[in-house]
C-alpha cells in the first residue's frame, strides 16, 4: 500500500523534545525512530509530521522513562508563519527524495526483459530498488509536495513491471529451485 496516499485532514503532529547533550545514543535512538514515523526536523529538537494517526506511536516511543528526557506531543491545524508545503519543504530533504524516484524512473521505465532469467533478475532489482522508498519518503500528502511529484508515477511503474514480470520470475525460480533439487 506504499504510496497510495489517502486524502490529508489538515493536521500536524508535532514533537518537541529536550535531551542532555552527553544522553547522545538516546537523541540519535529517538531520531531514528520518528524519522522511520515519517517526522520531518524543523531543528532544537522540534520534530513535525503530517500524520497526526501516529499519535500514539509516538507517545509511546517517548515514553521510554529515560532520565533526563523531556517531551511534548501536540496536534494541530494551524500554521501562523508557513504555508503547509513551505513546511514541508523545510523539514524534509525534497530534493533528495524527488532525484531517488527520478532514478528508480529511469531505471525501470526502459526495462524489457524477454527471457524468464531476465524477467526474474529484473524483478529482484525492481523490488529490491522500491523497497527502500519507505525508508526514505514519509509519504507525505500530494498536497504539501511540489507539483509533477514522481511517487505516483513510480508506483504505478512499480506496480505495472510487477504484474509483467512477477508471474514469469517465479515460474523461473521454481525451475532454478527443481533443477537443484534434481542435481
Amino acid at each position: 500500500s506504499f504510496g497510495d496516499q489517502p486524502a490529508w485532514d489538515g493536521r500536524w503532529l508535532l514533537v518537541a523534545m529536550t535531551i542532555p547533550e552527553e544522553r547522545r545514543e538516546i537523541r540519535y535512538r529517538f531520531r531514528t525512530q520518528l524519522e522511520w514515523l515519517g517526522f520531518g526536523s524543523l531543528g532544537n529538537g522540534l520534530w513535525i509530521s503530517p500524520h497526526a494517526e501516529h499519535e500514539s506511536e509516538a507517545l509511546a516511543l517517548l515514553d521510554s522513562g529515560e532520565v533526563g528526557v523531556e517531551s511534548f506531543v501536540f496536534v494541530t491545524d494551524r500554521l501562523a508563519s508557513h504555508t503547509p508545503a513551505e513546511l514541508a519543504r523545510t523539514a524534509w530533504d525534497l530534493d533528495s527524495l524527488q532525484q531517488r524516484y527520478d532514478a528508480f524512473l529511469r531505471e525501470f521505465s526502459g526495462q524489457r526483459p524477454e527471457t524468464p532469467e531476465q524477467k526474474f533478475s529484473s524483478w529482484i532489482r525492481l523490488y529490491s530498488d522500491w523497497r527502500h522508498f519507505p525508508q526514505f519518503d514519509p509519504e507525505l500528502p500530494e498536497s504539501l509536495l511540489p507539483p509533477e511529484w514522481p511517487r505516483g508515477r513510480a508506483r504505478e511503474l512499480f506496480l505495472a513491471c510487477d504484474a509483467q514480470w512477477s508471474g514469469p520470475a517465479i515460474e523461473y525460480f521454481r525451475d532454478l529451485d527443481g533443477q537443484t533439487l534434481d542435481s
